[in-house]
């Protein structure tokens, strides 16, 4: 009898086959998620099976090891960064994520630093925040 071999990749947070199924995720953490940007924003993550879609403003509650394997995929640093906001610093440094201290701006400190904040602080916020937090600007 023969029988078949199958590879599995070990994660912190997720175990895959070689194929691409999912086997366990050792992680159950859930983390918000917002889309802050104008527009719609969709992300597939295959190894997971999984695709979202999120409307202008949306929150959705998703599995932290959801958010690092996107950060994985192509292009998955880039949305993570610019169009979606994580409510949870601790994850956004397991995703890899480099952010400036502009990324963690909301609706609220941003109508604070229009009304409030320097001139340099605005600048600032134009020239290092994520498209989403400029498009709140």
């Amino acid at each position: 009898m023969i029988k078949s071999r199958v590879r599995v990749f070990a994660h912190p947070y997720y175990t895959i086959r070689e194929k691409g199924v999912k086997v366990n995720m050792n992680n159950d953490k859930k983390v918000r998620v917002r889309n802050r940007s104008n527009s719609i924003v969709i992300y597939r993550v295959p190894d997971l099976g999984v695709r979202r879609e999120f409307a202008p403003g949306e929150t959705k509650t998703l599995p932290a090891a959801e958010l690092v394997a996107l950060a994985q995929k192509s292009g998955g640093l880039s949305i993570l960064r610019d169009e979606l906001y994580i409510d949870d610093p601790e994850t956004v440094n397991e995703t890899t994520l480099h952010v400036e201290p502009e990324y963690y701006l909301d609706d609220n400190g941003v109508i604070n630093l229009l009304k409030e904040g320097s001139v340099d602080a605005l600048l600032d916020c134009l020239d290092f925040a994520p498209g989403g937090v400029i498009d709140l600007v």
